[in-house]
């Protein structure tokens, strides 16, 4: 029967999936590479971004070694997987009919988008590994990749600007005509 992941499967899978939070400095520095990330994306032709084929070549490495993979007699779609640390253990994988979804396994799959390594391991004896970015969820597909940076423009206004608008700003206060006057005066 299933089997929750080990401690160790879990870190590995989420230190593969790990977002760096981008950074708050909107500097002329910090868009070069938003630029170059933006230029990578609008000409990029695979069916998956560059990171996500990096993450599915670790999927399929851990994957491959999975040897143990039957499917379920009398269940189209199921498939127990041997663990590899423990060969008593199975883990029941079930794929799905539906496009782009990962097979379900455990939690890993359903909120990442991504197979787990049971899934995979499945994937690549049922397909072929030329074929595992079709068990990944659209999300993570080229085609939105492509739709982030679409019509993105990433201008600086030049510092003449903004110390007009600063200027301006600076003007309307000293002028006080902006400045709220209390509701009421203190006792």
């Amino acid at each position: 029967m299933a089997a929750a992941a080990s401690s160790a499967e879990v870190a590995s899978l989420a230190e593969m999936t790990r977002i760096d939070a981008p950074s708050a400095d909107h500097s002329t520095a910090s868009l070069l590479p938003r630029r170059v990330a933006q230029a990578e994306a609008l000409a990029w032709t695979g069916p998956v971004p560059p990171r996500v084929e990096t993450h599915l070549a670790k999927l399929m490495t851990q994957a491959a070694r999975y040897k143990s993979i039957n499917q379920v007699p009398g269940s189209p779609g199921m498939f127990d997987v041997g663990s590899l640390s423990n060969t008593s253990v199975k883990r029941r994988v079930k794929m799905s009919k539906d496009a782009f979804t990962p097979p379900e396994c455990c939690a890993y799959a359903l909120t990442k988008g991504f197979p787990c390594y049971h899934g995979a391991a499945v994937i690549m004896q049922q397909y072929g590994a030329a074929n595992m970015h079709k068990f990944v969820d659209k999300k993570h597909h080229t085609a939105a990749w492509k739709a982030v940076y679409e019509g993105a423009t990433n201008e600086v206004p030049g510092q003449h600007v903004v110390d007009g608008i600063m200027l301006a700003a600076k003007k309307l206060v000293l002028s006080g005509d902006y400045l709220h006057h209390p509701k009421a005066i203190p006792p």
